[in-house]
Parts: structure tokens; sequence; C-alpha cells
């Protein structure tokens, strides 16, 4: 009997494993997950061919697969050896992805991983009431989510990975699958260096919800997790500072952050932040709460949330008083939103379970879709050098020309051109034509930047007036609508590139 109690107290919170609940038909709440996943890949293909992108997402596109080219591990043509800013040693696995599909690799690799959280939530879905399958799979592609899928302008970091990430290991505890907890944890805490603080939220966030407990108690039991992952956490740094000659970006951003200080400008700052990550994701914690009543999960949400927003908030800092890489810059809110949208997901299963919280399934997923407008809304109104709409990227997705595309003769003549070109052939390019050109060792035209190789070609629409010079011996060879083709002439490679 004392054994049978003792087993009884310590199993976890959920139902799941009781068996007592009728299995439900949830393959619609699945499928409809899935075309959101279908979705979201199919917007990042589409803006992403329409030269929507034309900053990071070529520098994390380059780190994924160029170490096979040759190159020093994480390095590209950008910023050099990127091993000195961010510990991104998951990138170089991107080359499953990359090798094939270019760029769009990246954006196959978010998909795989949203699969997978779909293809584990719906393991539990059946046996939870369909509402709530339904409102996880609102969240899980609502206008927040979307607006850190698309990641404006830059397209692309490895930190979107911990969205998707986030609710595969949660999901993987919830089902007692060790090697999907495994390898996610793993994704985690290899994606960058504040990877292991997402990790141990979410998995503090997990014993919360399932093994239940006096706050002071399982405050004394967790401290070996907390002890190990702030080791962990302070290596990653010490090894960026070793990595960086000493000069680490830590150092940095605290004397720009002093240089720009003054009361009134850091209190418009954080209004800025914290107003707009409220409006898009307090509401979904509260809901969280809400859903679990328990005041230890809440405590230990807090507790989890709050090194997060630190380190976002201090990372923010080095561009300190511009607010548009702050807490709500798509990469920094990747990590948040995905620890928020895993709390309300682990609430959703471990919540206290009632008759009548089930009859007001309807009002959850009402208030779910108001909550969503309100991020819609909010999206609008961000008051940074842009004003994000979904509905205007769907459009820009649907009609929109590139900046190319208008002229479709040259960008046919373009698309031959890069076709002809072999892989890691070292181009110089305007920024917004690497989408095409993404199997060259493609080259960023400003100065200061650090190519691996120097270029062997250049293609530019370049304003004679602020031209950058073009390297020694090279001369105008031909002509594509407004971009000029730039070589050496002694280069008997490119006159066969040229040949139209």
């Amino acid at each position: 009997m004392l054994a049978q109690a003792a087993y009884t107290r310590n199993r976890p919170r959920s139902y799941l494993y009781t068996g007592m609940q009728k299995k439900r038909n949830t393959l619609p709440v699945f499928l409809a997950g899935f075309a959101g996943a279908v979705f979201f890949l199919w917007m990042k293909v589409t803006l992403y061919d329409k030269l929507e992108y034309e900053h990071d997402v070529f520098s994390v596109l380059q780190l994924s697969r160029d170490f096979l080219r040759g190159k020093p591990l994480l390095y590209e043509n950008a910023y050099g050896y990127d091993g000195r800013l961010h510990n991104y040693y998951l990138v170089p696995f991107y080359s499953v992805f990359t090798v094939f599909f270019g760029g769009k690799g990246l954006f196959v690799a978010g998909f795989a991983a949203m699969v997978w959280a779909l293809v584990l939530a719906a393991r539990i879905f059946p046996r939870l009431p369909v509402w709530k399958g339904l409102l996880f799979v609102l969240f899980f592609f609502s206008p927040a989510a979307f607006y850190l899928w698309d990641n404006y302008r830059f397209g692309w970091h490895p930190e979107t990975l911990f969205y998707p990430l986030s609710v595969v290991f949660v999901s993987a505890h919830v089902l007692r699958y060790r090697t999907s907890a495994w390898i996610s944890g793993a994704c985690i805490l290899l994606t960058r260096e504040d990877g292991v603080l997402l990790l141990w939220s979410l998995y503090m966030l997990y014993l919360a919800a399932a093994y239940p407990g006096p706050l002071r108690q399982t405050i004394k039991k967790r401290g070996m997790y907390t002890s190990a992952a702030a080791g962990v956490f302070m290596a990653g740094m010490a090894w960026l500072y070793f990595m960086s000659g000493m000069q680490s970006r830590t150092g940095e951003t605290a004397r720009r952050f002093l240089q720009a200080y003054s009361r009134p400008v850091l209190l418009q700052y954080l209004g800025a932040c914290f107003g707009y990550w409220a409006l898009w994701c307090l509401p979904v914690l509260l809901a969280a709460w809400l859903s679990a009543r328990r005041f230890s999960f809440i405590a230990w949400s807090l507790a989890g949330l709050l090194p997060l927003l630190a380190v976002n908030l201090y990372s923010g800092a080095y561009y300190f008083p511009d607010p548009t890489y702050g807490i709500n810059w798509a990469p920094r809110l990747a990590g948040t939103y995905g620890y928020i949208t895993a709390a309300l997901w682990l609430s959703l299963v471990y919540g206290r379970q009632t008759g009548r919280g089930n009859a007001y399934g309807p009002l959850f997923l009402l208030a779910g879709v108001l909550v969503c407008y309100l991020q819609y809304d909010g999206l609008k109104r961000l008051p940074y050098y842009y004003r994000y709409s979904v509905p205007d990227r769907i459009h820009l997705a649907l009609f929109r020309h590139s900046p190319v595309e208008k002229d479709l003769q040259t960008l046919e003549r373009l698309r031959r051109l890069a076709e002809r070109i072999p892989s890691g052939y070292p181009v110089r390019m305007d920024r917004h034509l690497f989408a095409l050109f993404d199997r060259t060792d493609y080259i960023w035209p400003e100065r200061g930047r650090n190519p691996w190789r120097t270029p062997r070609l250049v293609i530019t629409a370049r304003d004679t007036e602020n031209a950058e010079p073009m390297p020694h011996a090279f001369e105008p060879l031909g002509r594509i609508g407004r971009y000029e083709i730039w070589a050496d002439p002694e280069n008997k490679d490119i006159r066969k590139f040229l040949e139209d």
C-alpha cells in the first residue's frame, strides 16, 4: 500500500497515462496544424524567390555549408569567422538541407522542426478535449509566430529554431520519448550560447507541470539543474571571450549602452520594448496560468522567463537606444515566444480538468482569436523603421514583383547566368541578387567585409557616384538590363558564362 501511494505521488500529473479518458479523433486538428506549417514554408520560399531577403540568411547559409568548400568552420564572407560572435555549432548540421536546397534549405529545416513538434503534439491530442488542440495550433501559428518566422528583411537566424524546438522538447518529455528529448535538447543547446538557458527554463517548466509540489521543496530539488545550467552558460561565454581574442561583444555592449545612456532615453526604450512584448506574449502566458491554476507552475514559469528576457535585453542593448533589435526583434522573440507557447501547451496537458472547463471550450477559442487579433494589430503599430503587417506580407508573396522581376527578360537572363556559374565560384554582387546566385561563393559589395577569396566576377547596378572600386584589371564585359558584368578579360571562363 505504501509503495503504491509513493508511486502515485511521484508519477507525472497527467491523465495521459491513466487510460480512463476516451480517445478523440483529432486528425482534423493535426491537419490544420500541418496546413499552417506548409503555409509558413510556402511564404518563406516565395518571399525568398522574390528577393525579399538580403541580410543574415545568406550569412547563415554560408556558415552551414561552406566548410564543405574548404573554408574554416563557422566562416562566412560578411563577418569572417563567426565563432568570435556566437556559438552557432548547430548551423553546420543544416548542410543536410542547404547542400541540396540552397538558402531554402534553412526554411526546410525549420519546417521539419515544426512538423516534428506537430507529430509529437498529435500523440497527445487524442487524450485532450478538441478545443485544447485547436487552441495550441492557433497560438503555434499566430501572427506573432508568423512575424518571427518571416524575420523581415533578415530572413533567417539560427535562433528561429528555438520556437518549434521548445514545443518538441516539452512534448517529448510528456510522452517520455527519450530520443526526441535528447536530440531536441542538444539542438537547443548548440544553437547559440544562450540555448542552455532556454533548455533549463523548459525543463523546469515541465517538472513544475508534471511533478507539482510545494515551491520551497521544488527549489531545493532543482538546485542541481540550475547550477549546471549556469555553469554551462558561463563556460560558453568564456569560450566566446577566448575565441574573440578577449574582445567579445559582452564588454562592447556595456560600453555602447553607457555611452548612449540617459534616464529618459532608457525609460522610452524600455517602454517601446516591453509594451509591445506584453501585447504579443503576456496574454498567451496568462492563458497558460489560467489553464494550469497552480501557484508553483506560475512561479516556475516566471523564473524560467526572467533569464531569457534578461539575456535578450542585454543583447539588444548593443544597439541601444534603437529598440528595433531589442527583445521584439524576430530572432530574440523566437526563444521567449517558444517558451511561452510551450508553457501554454504544458498547462493544457497537465492543467486541472473540469467538465465546466470543457463546456467553456468555445469561449477559450474565441479569446484565443481575440489575442491573435491583438498581436496582428500590435505588429502594425511597431514604432520602428517598418510597419509590419501579416496580410501585407501575404500580398507581397502573391502579387508583388521583386526589384528585377519587373523586367522579366532581365530576370530570366540573370537566372540563366546563375545556372552557368559553377557552385562555389567567387562572385561579388548587389545583395538583393544573393537569392538568385546562392549556389556561388557570393561576396558582399560593402567595404570592410571579409571574403575568403577575391571575386572573379562582379555583377552590379552600381551608382557611379558612390561606386565601390573594382578589383584590379577588371573591365566591363557585358550588361544584363541595368546590371553591369565586370571581370578580368583574361579570364576565359567568364566568356562562357556570358554566352546567352
